[in-house]
């Protein structure tokens, strides 16, 4: 049967006389009725014009070469703020050997400008060390009340007055030698207790340790508990006592001991020490630093090294592209298969 015929066979309805209704278009029920229809534009079709980067021999070439110079003239900046910080470094502990009063000689060289940084430096002493880096309580530091259990467990070994080998208060107070040691714990108990003194020849250079910690840290995660100076060893709102309890990531450390604020002129300079702290335990070694800083912080050669080695290597790359182009495909254009070989 034809598909004509079929179509005629088929019941015809009337529509004027059919009982359904017709159905009406509506809104979802999420946009209110009082909105009308928003027209259509580019952000709701998403016809949005788009632009993709098309690289070519002359585009790739450029790119590698402006970012290679780019590399080597920061290098420049930081090699030339590199060499504005004036740094002089002595070792001590080979000097001192086991006397407690030691005096060393600091020839600066040139002039420093305020504010001149001192610091001590320990090589071969791994703070890093996990069982060591954990040996603390947080909430005992910031002036709460912990248990023996939880003491013994966040500081052991060194969880008693006794374990760190102390007798008398930082207020001059006997102190319990089986009670929790505040603070507790192996970083606490190896703390740093060299004390340095400045002189330019009779003249005492003053050594401020004030805001060598970050100010946020004093008194809410390192804070005194109520009669601390009875009852902690040692002062938990103490700066130097703060930045040591920051751990270092390296093997060989400077931590801050004090700012000099006023110029230091070139010249000898005698450095008072008392040398209390025994590194000869663990093969180690003790330094003290006076360092001006630049814009990039201390003295360090590497960051320009690095810049220098990339911007050399992307400059490089820059040629060979262009050796490339010239010698080999110099001819290729996009659309072109001349030097396509196809398989037969």
């Amino acid at each position: 049967m034809k598909r004509s015929n079929i179509i005629g066979s088929l019941p015809q309805t009337d529509s004027s006389t059919s009982t359904e209704a017709a159905p009406t278009e509506s809104k979802p029920a999420f946009i209110s009725k009082n909105i009308p229809n928003a027209p259509p534009s580019k952000l709701r079709q998403f016809l949005f014009t788009t632009w993709k980067p098309q690289t070519s021999w002359k585009s790739t070439i450029l790119l590698y070469f402006t970012v290679g110079v780019a590399c080597i003239l920061y290098a420049y900046l930081l090699s030339n703020l590199n060499a504005s910080v004036v740094e002089v470094s002595v070792q001590y502990d080979n000097i001192c050997g086991i006397t407690n009063d030691c005096t060393i000689t600091m020839n600066v060289p040139k002039l420093m400008k305020q504010p001149v940084y001192l610091y001590y430096g320990i090589d071969d002493f791994r703070q890093n060390f996990r069982y060591y880096l954990r040996s603390k309580n947080n909430n005992q530091l910031a002036g709460k009340d912990i248990t023996f259990a939880q003491a013994n467990s966040s500081c052991f070994p060194a969880v008693t007055n006794a374990d760190l080998g102390q007798t008398v208060s930082w207020g001059g107070k006997p102190l319990v030698a089986d009670a929790i040691a505040s603070p507790c714990g192996l970083i606490a108990k190896s703390f740093f207790t060299d004390k340095f003194e400045l002189w330019k020849e009779t003249t005492n250079i003053t050594l401020s340790d004030k805001n060598i910690a970050f100010p946020a840290t004093v008194g809410t995660k390192h804070k005194r508990i109520e009669n601390s100076a009875d009852l902690q060893w040692i002062d938990p709102e103490n700066e130097h006592f703060i930045v040591w309890m920051n751990i270092a990531s390296h093997t060989s450390f400077r931590k801050l001991w004090a700012i000099v604020n006023q110029d230091l002129e070139a010249g000898l300079y005698t450095m008072k020490i008392k040398n209390i702290y025994n590194v000869n335990a663990f093969g180690g070694k003790k330094h003290v630093v006076l360092s001006t800083t630049s814009a990039m912080g201390g003295k360090n050669a590497y960051p320009s090294l690095i810049f220098y080695m990339i911007g050399f290597l992307f400059i490089g790359v820059a040629v060979y592209i262009a050796v490339r182009w010239k010698t080999h495909i110099s001819d290729r254009r996009f659309g072109t298969h001349k030097i396509i070989i196809l398989d037969k």
